[in-house]
């Protein structure tokens, strides 16, 4: 069946209900109206299509109407619904940015006879206005009473001046999740009568990003074709001919066929790092989806496309026979293992990466004999199924730091400084934010659960603004002068590199905020700006912050002698000090990147980490040497890892391999000031 109408269209939400995959965002504007209809200036971040408009409009009806629903809703039905719910619509890009053209609609919009409560003036692409246009707008929010409301949408937040966005509040509209976006297609096309084949619904989500109206205007496209919609259709209509150069190249590698492969890679037309991506998310995908059958969309357009996915493996698995279950898995651990551990920066080692996996693949192609329970030509380190690779960000769970004493130890101060010294060892990169929050809550324990909250919420909103980033984050969590607790986080965040960073925070906490149904908190942000040395300062001012309360009784030494405490010898002065006050641990936390089970991983190849700290080299806890040691410790990880590949692909025989490694690491010295360094002005020469 064809479908007469503009499904983008018809099919638009209108209620809060019918808003999907933004669940924050609805929770705030539903709590502004649940609260006496509270008036907020508005900004909608967001990619084209994801329904910015659609919030904005909704929330203008909520606002003006005059028999709400439950949720908040507006009922669609009372006059000030059915006269345009006091939006006045301006399209910046289309209609212009300029003073002349801005000023115009907003004196058509205080003129125009609508009965409201309050007119909502929403600028859409709001990023292509002028300077001077955005002035006026600014001096207009600050002085218009609160019968007129601004709401801004844009695809490029960072465009907007700061002191225009710092008197919005900011929502994030994103993508949906991809099942939302199944469900979204399939909802439509049985009420539109169509038929189709559910793996072209999924294809479909996948090549339209999961944006809501660039779903239903390509459900519409499909359409018009009649007849049963299947994932041929979607293919031709949208031009995606990876997955089936894939699934030949995935074959060709099964079949040991060499000329085949270069074939193939050389017809396809991606670039060298494009092509490592699909290689490396197809098999990523194989892995969890049909080795470990387990439920797990690592790419859509893959997850969608590739009907065949176990086909390759039974192919793998049929030339494999020989071994066992155990064996099998770790076979495939060690294909994993390998994209873990090579991440190209350019097309010529993306090339290089592709012929050492072409070889890896081979090399365990053909069944093996078994010496002392382990196949010839699996990997040596037998990897169990349920172990996490670092192929992708890792978890929101921090690692926690017990402790039995009520105030805050020199141990977990050592925890704190060499963290953020290695942090900066092994990443090259400094901590741009330091934040204070504090609850508004009854108990120290309802306190200390929210801040905790927030703080897990936060990561995971990070984590899903930039996947494959370097976040870490240290939470501690202090009694102050009264009897309530307050948060204290350090660390970095990716997403704050943009200039609407702090706003991007803000929202996090609004949020946060109205879900507990807490008022009264408060949040206190430090970003970093300017230059390394700038960043610096603030990386160490605040990490050491956090050290300022720590409980030393009976501080001396084994003479007798009273000797300084490690505040002097990290040199805070009495000023930054805080009283040691009693609070029930855990306490201290390490999210992201300093958690203990990465900075361990980090440390393989005998890569140990330094640290001035533990010297008692305490003048250069601050001056950055850390920076100059990343790039020395870069290049050695490189080189190490070079070598052990080399090893990998010369000896087949594992008994022979393991032998090879463990020679190799005892080449390597395990004390890391013995290293080769292109730094030489070290504290220990």
């Amino acid at each position: 069946m064809r479908t007469t109408k503009r499904l983008d269209l018809a099919y638009r939400p209108s209620l809060f209900s019918e808003v999907l995959g933004q669940e924050q965002a609805v929770r705030v504007l539903q709590a502004l109206i649940r609260r006496n209809k509270l008036r907020r200036n508005l900004l909608l971040c967001g990619d084209r299509g994801s329904g910015k408009t659609s919030l904005a409009r909704i929330y203008a009806k909520a606002l003006n109407c005059l028999s709400n629903a439950e949720d908040g809703s507006p009922c669609g039905a009372c006059t000030n619904c059915l006269d345009g719910g006091g939006l006045f619509e301006y399209d910046t890009a289309g209609k212009g940015g300029d003073v002349a053209s801005v000023d115009a609609f907003l004196y058509r919009a205080e003129r125009e006879d609508r009965h409201c409560d309050v007119r909502v003036l929403f600028f859409d692409e709001a990023h292509a206005l002028e300077q001077n246009a955005a002035d006026i707008l600014l001096k207009r929010i600050e002085e218009t009473g609160s019968d007129f409301l601004y709401c801004f949408a844009t695809t490029a937040p960072g465009a907007l001046r700061d002191a225009l966005v710092s008197r919005l509040m900011v929502l994030q509209v994103r993508a949906l999740p991809h099942h939302t976006s199944v469900s979204l297609l399939q909802n439509v096309a049985d009420k539109e009568g169509l038929d189709y084949d559910v793996r072209a619904l999924e294809l479909l989500a996948a090549v339209k990003r999961n944006y809501p109206r660039d779903l239903l205007i390509g459900l519409e496209q499909l359409a018009f074709n009649g007849g049963r919609l299947a994932v041929s259709d979607v293919k031709e209509a949208f031009g995606v001919d990876q997955t089936d150069i894939l699934y030949d190249y995935a074959c060709a590698l099964v079949e040991g066929d060499s000329s085949r492969q270069g074939a193939i890679l050389s017809a396809w037309n991606e670039d060298p790092l494009s092509k490592v991506e699909w290689i490396r998310n197809l098999f990523i995908s194989l892995y969890y989806n049909n080795v470990l059958n387990r439920q797990v969309i690592v790419d859509p357009v893959i997850h969608s496309a590739v009907a065949d996915h176990g086909s390759i493996v039974e192919s793998f698995r049929e030339r494999m026979k020989a071994l066992d279950d155990r064996q099998w898995k770790a076979y495939w651990a060690g294909l994993l293992q390998f994209w873990a551990d090579h991440r190209p920066a350019d097309e010529a080692s993306a090339l290089l990466t592709i012929a050492l996996f072409e070889r890896q693949v081979q090399q365990f192609r053909s069944p093996a004999p078994v010496h002392d329970g382990v196949a010839d030509g699996t990997i040596a380190r037998v990897i169990d199924e349920e172990e996490h690779f670092s192929v992708g960000a890792s978890t929101s769970e921090p690692s926690v730091i017990e402790s039995q004493s009520e105030f805050l130890t020199t141990i977990e101060v050592r925890e704190i400084v060499n963290r953020s010294s290695f942090f900066v060892q092994q990443h090259g990169l400094l901590f741009n934010c330091a934040m204070s929050i504090e609850p508004h809550a009854e108990t120290e324990e309802a306190a200390v659960l929210w801040i905790r909250s927030f703080c897990k919420e936060l990561f995971e909103a990070a984590r899903r603004s930039h996947e494959a980033s370097a976040d870490a984050a240290i939470v501690l969590i202090e009694r102050g002068q009264a009897q309530g607790v307050y948060g204290l986080i350090v660390g970095r965040f990716a997403v704050l590199e943009n200039s609407s960073g702090g706003n991007w925070l803000r929202q996090q906490f609004a949020a946060a905020e109205m879900a507990s149904g807490s008022e009264g908190a408060s949040i206190d942000i430090q970003l970093a700006s300017g230059n390394e040395k700038s960043r610096l300062k603030l990386h160490w001012k605040s990490v050491l912050k956090l050290c300022a309360s720590v409980h030393e009784p009976g501080v001396s030494a084994a003479s007798g002698l009273i000797r300084n405490g490690i505040l002097d010898d990290l040199g805070i002065n009495k000023k930054e000090r805080r009283e040691p006050r009693p609070i029930k641990p855990p306490r201290l936390a390490f999210y992201g990147a300093l958690q203990t089970e990465i900075l361990a991983r980090d440390q393989g190849l005998r890569m140990d980490f330094l640290s001035a700290y533990d010297d008692r080299a305490f003048d250069w806890v601050r001056n950055g040497w850390e920076l100059d040691e990343h790039r020395d410790r870069r290049t050695e990880a490189e080189s190490r890892e070079l070598k052990m590949q080399s090893i990998r692909e010369r000896y087949r025989a594992s008994v022979e391999r393991k032998e090879a490694e463990e020679g190799q690491l005892q080449r390597w010295p395990t004390d890391p000031k013995r290293r080769l360094r292109s730094w030489t002005n070290t504290w220990w020469s």
